[in-house]
């Protein structure tokens, strides 16, 4: 069974989690990271101050016009380069995406927090009831800790 580590950079805005993240991508050159900012000019930020090559899977980049920015983002993992990209990238990733980044071992840098879960209001009662009885969701009385805001 293969474990995954996790390390949790917890500090307040201003106190140099991103310098440490980008100064331990400099120190492992021979590291795959994907790095996951809130913004495009987050990117442009860890770009600038990055000592190698990196690459962000953008609309501009396209070889063709059928190409998608999750096709180039594919491309870009399966040739073991360093991607930059924002929080909504990583949410519309496919299951082929996350299959070659975990064969190709990468590193997940999640520069600020995503919320990849949001309440959904459209299930049916009996839908739910379904999930719920086989365990597949279970409900938890409290206070959400997420700090996302969610749209709509």
């Amino acid at each position: 069974m293969n474990k995954t580590n996790i390390t949790v950079i917890d500090s307040v805005m201003g106190r140099g989690k991103s310098t440490w993240a980008i100064n331990l991508i400099n120190d492992n050159p021979d590291e795959n990271y994907i790095i996951v900012v809130p913004t495009l000019e987050e990117c442009t930020r860890y770009k600038d101050s990055i000592d190698r090559l990196t690459f962000e899977p953008r609309d501009s980049e396209a070889t063709d016009s059928a190409q998608t920015l999750q096709d180039r983002f594919k491309l870009l993992a399966e040739d073991n380069r360093t991607i930059i990209t924002t929080h909504r990238m990583l949410e519309i990733l496919d299951s082929d995406s996350l299959d070659i980044l975990k064969d190709r071992n990468y590193t997940l840098i999640l520069d600020e927090v995503t919320c990849l879960v949001r309440p959904y209001d459209g299930i049916y009662e009996d839908d739910y009831s379904l999930l719920f009885n086989n365990n597949v969701v279970a409900e938890e009385i409290g206070n959400c800790q997420c700090s996302c805001r969610l749209d709509g």
